[in-house]
């Protein structure tokens, strides 16, 4: 198996390596570094004289500074998890995105903006998980590196109208008898009928009148699939239930969230991501996004 782990040079490159590292142990994958240089293009284009040739010269000295950054981060990969480390031209979430084809799996830091800050800064680290053509592992800087051996908690996110598990054979592929599943499904948000008088209070998973069929659905999907584990269950607030379903997975204490868009097109595909990437935005842990 081989990883594409995508680095900031600028940004704390060495804690995205550290958190990629346990996750590449557990999948018995070698890693190979992947950065964007900072400076996005030839000074000398369209430019002449003495004032190009230094600009080309503190170019070629910024690139190879990040080069040599970059194989001096490599250098100090296991031998047996060490692959290639290149440096990328271009502007970094079309950069990486493009990279990425042909690996199985890219790994990118994310640090959890919200807010202005997010809306201001943007993040790459969704435009990856949106754009790349493979499974994306996005891992909070700021959540603790997984530990090398013993079970791995995994939370899946599943609707169970049409209930996809393909992210769930993923991981399951991978981490085998160490996957201990949790199967999470989000019921909806039926606060207006009930005040219409449509159905009783819901606002609890025990007394919603869904859950009994979407326990019944999941669990035959589950069986179907050959999948062990849990369910559990959380009433959504509004349309989107990304962040509840991220704080149910924090409450659940999960090491992993994995997520599937595998098999939708149009309007669904488009409402299953928008859900992935809030689940990924409150996310303390590290979220596999597979398509």
């Amino acid at each position: 198996m081989n990883i594409m782990v995508a680095v900031d040079l600028a940004d704390e490159p060495r804690a995205v390596l550290d958190r990629a590292l346990p996750w590449a142990a557990r999948f018995g994958a070698r890693i190979h570094l992947r950065a964007v240089a900072r400076v996005l293009w030839m000074p000398d284009e369209g430019m002449s004289g003495s004032a190009a040739v230094l600009l080309v010269e503190e170019w070629r000295r910024h690139r190879d500074q990040e080069a040599q950054e970059l194989e001096e981060l490599a250098a100090t990969l296991p031998d047996h998890m060490a692959g290639t480390a290149k440096l990328l031209d271009g502007f970094p979430d079309m950069a990486l995105v493009q990279a990425s084809a042909g690996f199985d799996l890219v790994v990118v830091g994310t640090h959890g903006r919200k807010g202005l800050q997010r809306t201001l800064l943007g993040s790459v680290a969704e435009r990856v998980v949106r754009r790349a053509p493979v499974p994306v592992l996005a891992i909070p800087l700021a959540s603790e590196a997984l530990l090398e051996a013993g079970p791995v908690r995994v939370a899946a996110p599943v609707r169970a109208k049409e209930p996809s598990l393909s992210a769930v054979a993923w991981a399951r592929q991978r981490l085998g008898a160490q996957m201990d599943l949790h199967v999470v499904h989000a019921l909806p948000d039926l606060r207006l009928s009930h005040e219409l008088g449509l159905v009783p209070p819901s606002d609890t998973p025990q007394t919603h009148p869904h859950r009994a069929w979407a326990e019944e659905t999941l669990k035959e999907a589950m069986a179907a699939a050959d999948c062990e584990g849990q369910r559990h269950f959380v009433v959504s607030v509004g349309y989107n239930p990304g962040d509840q379903i991220a704080k149910l997975c924090t409450a659940q204490q999960a090491d992993l969230i994995v997520m599937s868009t595998e098999g939708r097109t149009g309007l669904r595909r488009l409402a299953v991501s928008s859900v992935a990437e809030r689940v990924l935005r409150f996310a303390t842990c590290p979220v596999l996004i597979v398509r």
